[in-house]
């Protein structure tokens, strides 16, 4: 089914009926449960045309999905409530259904596989946090190696002023840090976000927001390096202002 035979409306697939639409298989437990393409294709056209179907299957917009009615038709489904609470599923007696089989295999085609426009890196927070640690020790180290070799080698400076370059390099080394962080955050979790066919009901669109995964601790952390920068610019500025004053004599 190509992207052009369907639409979104109202958060269901609609699509001509003449398809052959597949049976599927839900994996419950270790288990398959099956959905014939009876249960969850329906004929709307209005004259029995079988130009448009709506299809009983769809997302909501939640980590999880609910069994709809298509998946109970053709089953005798009894829900146990107790300590230990468990649903059992079995066909009913005039079902074509067949009997439910252990899942030992996942199946050879994932026809439930989505196709997403952004999503997040698995455990995007440690990366970010590892990443940006690498990159700032590898900046911290070249940062050492040309003071090593201004006081060692050249001996331009005295002892004073390497010990300010290394303490300056150290704070910028954090800044580059917390920098390094969020900007690593944000690549690796940009959010979940479904691809969106053209003409697409808004409700598919988002399983989770982008930057779901930014705290507000990254937040505090962002102002903090914003208003050092501004700190060291207002500096600067303040010096060049110094200077251009002309003096009274």
């Amino acid at each position: 089914m190509g992207q052009e035979t369907f639409t979104f409306e109202n958060g269901y697939v609609m699509a001509s009926c003449k398809f052959n639409y597949p049976d599927l298989y839900f994996d419950v437990d270790g288990h398959y449960l099956q959905m014939s393409a009876d249960d969850y294709v329906e004929d709307v056209s209005k004259d029995a045309s079988q130009d448009l179907c709506k299809l009983h299957v769809r997302p909501i917009d939640a980590p999880f999905n609910i069994f709809g009615t298509a998946l109970y038709l053709d089953y005798y489904v009894t829900h146990n409530y107790g300590v230990e609470p468990n649903m059992q599923w079995a066909p009913s007696k005039d079902s074509k259904k067949s009997v439910i089989m252990a899942a030992a295999a996942a199946p050879e085609t994932n026809l439930f596989a989505q196709k997403y426009d952004t999503e997040n890196v698995e455990n995007g927070e440690f990366w970010a946090l590892v990443v940006a640690g690498v990159v700032t020790l590898a900046a911290l180290a070249v940062w050492g190696w040309v003071v090593y070799k201004i006081y060692y080698e050249e001996k331009k400076y005295e002892a004073i002023v390497i010990v300010a370059l290394g303490v300056g390099g150290a704070v910028v080394g954090a800044i580059l840090y917390f920098v390094l962080y969020i900007v690593f955050l944000i690549a690796f979790l940009p959010g979940d976000s479904l691809y969106k066919p053209e003409g697409g009901d808004p409700a598919y669109a988002k399983v989770k927001s982008a930057h779901q995964g930014i705290k507000m601790s990254h937040i505090i952390v962002g102002a903090i390096v914003a208003y050092a920068l501004h700190k060291l610019c207002a500096k600067k500025e303040a010096k060049k202002e110094k200077k251009a004053t002309p003096q009274e004599h």
